[in-house]
C-alpha cells in the first residue's frame, strides 16, 4: 500500500486562490502610498485609517524583515488599497449590522458571529464575545465599516461578487499564512496572540 505524504506546504483555501503574502514590519512605511493610491497621506492620517497609536506602528517597523503577525491590520491594509472608498469615514455599525447583510446576501445558510469574526481576520470565538456588547478594537471596526460599505455599497445583485472580492482579500492573507479551509472555518485567525509572544514581538 503507497501512501501518499502531504506536501509541507498547505494547498490554498480554493483553487485558484490568489496567496498574498504577510506584510513585513519594513513594508508599512511604503504602503502609506498605495493605501493613498499615489499621493503621500499624513502618518496622523494613515494612523487613524489603521486604528493605531503612533508608538504600536515604531513597534511594528523595527521587526524589520519579521512577519507582523496581524491578520486584521494586513486585510485592512489590503482592502483600503483596492477599495479607496472605504478611507475614512464614519459611521455606528454593529456585528448584528454585518450578519444581517451577510444573510441577505446568501440566504441558502443562516449566518454567525463567527462567520463574521472570520471576515474581520479574528478568532472565531471573537464574534460572539462581541455579539454580547465586548467592545472592538479599531483596527476590527474599521474592518467592519469596510466590509459594510463593499458588501453593502453596491447594488443587491453586484453583491455577491462584492463579497467574493472581499473574502478573496481575507482568504489570500490566510493562505499567505499557511491556513487551511477547515482551520479558518474552525478557529478563524486563531493563536497569533502567542505566536507575536513567542517571537518576542509587542502585543
Amino acid at each position: 500500500m503507497t501512501v501518499k505524504r502531504r506536501s509541507r506546504k498547505k494547498a490554498a483555501l480554493r483553487e485558484g486562490q490568489e496567496v498574498i503574502q504577510p506584510i513585513r514590519g519594513n513594508q508599512l512605511d511604503a504602503l502609506r502610498d498605495r493605501v493613498g493610491h499615489g499621493q503621500r497621506i499624513s502618518m496622523q492620517d494613515y494612523l487613524f485609517e489603521l486604528g493605531m497609536h503612533r508608538q504600536r506602528f515604531r513597534d511594528l517597523e523595527a521587526l524589520g524583515d519579521e512577519a507582523i503577525l496581524r491578520p486584521r491590520l494586513e486585510i485592512l491594509l489590503h482592502l483600503l488599497e483596492r477599495f479607496p472608498q472605504i478611507s475614512i469615514t464614519q459611521s455606528d455599525l454593529s456585528i448584528s449590522d454585518a450578519i444581517d447583510l451577510l444573510n441577505a446576501v446568501r440566504p441558502k445558510r443562516s449566518h454567525t458571529p463567527t462567520d463574521v469574526a472570520i471576515l474581520l481576520g479574528a478568532e472565531a470565538t471573537s464574534g460572539w464575545a462581541w455579539a454580547r456588547g465586548q467592545a472592538m478594537s479599531p483596527t476590527t471596526q474599521r474592518l467592519l465599516r469596510a466590509f459594510m460599505l463593499i458588501v453593502g455599497g453596491v447594488g443587491p445583485d453586484e453583491r455577491e461578487e462584492a463579497l467574493v472580492q472581499f473574502e478573496a482579500v481575507v482568504f489570500g492573507v490566510a493562505t499567505g499564512h499557511g491556513l487551511t479551509m477547515d482551520e479558518l472555518r474552525a478557529n478563524g485567525f486563531a493563536g497569533y496572540r502567542e505566536r507575536r509572544r513567542a517571537r518576542g514581538q509587542p502585543e
